[in-house]
């Protein structure tokens, strides 16, 4: 298997930084290593096993570092799971199984069974959300609702790499610039924070994804049952927002969306946006 990291100190870097901030992480959050077809895969989680269970998929050239505060904040009523995506810069595996096979929901599939999540509300975000609906429509019996932000995989593919590219070619300075485009307005809020650090470190040592993300088909979406909530920007660089919205409305059974005017990529925090749908979404099952 081919590295994801352009060098073995690179490797290095990232884990080390990646290790730094998993030790400022409350105690109550448990590391967790499962072992998987696809290799070791490493799970934050944390709240009482016998809670209704939140599954936590990040994006691209990211880590489950990214849900810190919201491991913290749903697990005084949930059990949730923040699971570092296999071929992603964490501690899962470094596996890259096409997008285009069914080799990632079944890795999913594995985890979840490890970790006795035998249902779930998915969140995912970017190549999480496409990870999500993968999952869900391979699996849409282990699916208790999704929660999509700023999700790939149903606007066709922005030509991301033409533009993005330069900019990684001029160092950290490009780097920097590149990511304040991607997050877009709200990003604001991250800049010069160690997280903000942290993720503009890995393009540094890190090979992006160069496989386009399939883009589900209407039939796909139609067959979602589940409850469905979109989280998006409306000046997010990576998706078509109107495109994501209109097939989304027009495919999914159960829909609701919150569209941010001012937003790009990032979303700020959602947390009371996601609860709410969570609420939503136990509620109806407890009383079926």
């Amino acid at each position: 298997m081919t590295s994801i990291y352009k060098s073995a100190k690179g490797r290095e870097i990232v884990q080390q930084q990646y290790d730094a901030l998993l030790a400022q992480l409350s105690g109550d959050i448990e590391h967790i290593y499962v072992d998987t077809a696809q290799g070791s895969s490493f799970v934050l989680a944390a709240g009482k096993p016998s809670s209704p269970t939140i599954v936590f998929l990040h994006g691209s050239l990211s880590n489950s570092i990214t849900w810190a505060n919201d491991l913290s904040y749903f697990s005084k009523q949930f059990r949730v799971f923040a699971v570092d995506i296999i071929g992603e810069a964490g501690k899962s595996a470094e596996s890259r199984p096409t997008l285009h096979s069914d080799a990632n929901a079944e890795w999913l599939k594995e985890v979840l069974d490890k970790l006795n999540a035998s249902k779930a509300v998915v969140v995912g975000l970017s190549l999480g959300g496409w990870f999500a609906l993968d999952f869900s429509n391979h699996f849409p019996e282990r699916v208790s609702g999704l929660v999509l932000m700023s999700p790939g995989g149903i606007s066709k593919n922005r030509d991301v790499v033409s533009w993005i590219l330069p900019y990684f070619l001029l160092g950290p300075w490009g780097i920097k610039k590149a990511y304040q485009k991607i997050l877009g307005p709200l990003g604001r809020e991250l800049e010069d924070t160690e997280l903000s650090r942290f993720l503009q470190l890995i393009p540094k040592h890190v090979n992006p994804r160069t496989e386009d993300l399939p883009i589900f088909t209407d039939a796909q979406l139609a067959a979602i049952s589940c409850p469905v909530l979109l989280l998006l920007g409306a000046k997010d660089v990576m998706v078509y927002p109107e495109e994501v919205r209109s097939r989304l409305q027009e495919n999914l059974q159960a829909y609701d969306e919150v569209y941010l005017e001012n937003a790009g990529h990032y979303l700020g925090n959602q947390s009371a946006q996601i609860e709410r749908f969570l609420q939503k979404v136990y509620i109806a099952e407890s009383s079926v």
